[in-house]
């Protein structure tokens, strides 16, 4: 049995019940709830959509600012590269004033030892 055979069969008896009870109003009232109902359903429906709406208007926009992303770092790239290849003198004031920060230790790199051979001094290279 599906879900919905199985929600409306417990929901039949309710039905039955209000549609009885819709036959005891008059014509006015009558027509007061359908237009009610008429207009929450057009509510309803006006939220969905704005709300749709606004859901693929955002999505779209964060795809618009993801490629400008993209373009922008891939240009930074570029231009960082020419500087390097052209060799511009670049002193610490450059970089600080591109965001870099000034490293508090001169020894940040530091050399690793060689780890496939346990004695370095008797390693002879050729």
């Amino acid at each position: 049995m599906s879900v919905l055979n199985l929600t409306f069969s417990y929901v039949r008896p309710y039905i039955y019940q209000a549609s009885g009870a819709l036959e005891d109003l008059n014509f006015r009232k009558k027509k007061n709830l359908l237009k009610n109902l008429a207009i929450i359903f057009i509510v309803l429906t006006a939220f969905y959509v704005y709300l749709t709406g606004t859901i693929v208007a955002k999505n779209l926009q964060r795809e618009n600012l993801v490629n400008l992303l993209n373009k922008t770092e891939f240009e930074n790239a570029e231009a960082e590269s020419i500087f390097i290849n052209e060799g511009y003198g670049k002193g610490m004031a450059y970089f600080i004033a591109r965001g870099y920060e000034e490293p508090k230790n001169i020894r940040v790199i530091k050399k690793a030892g060689n780890v496939a051979v346990k004695n370095v001094e008797k390693q002879n290279f050729y």
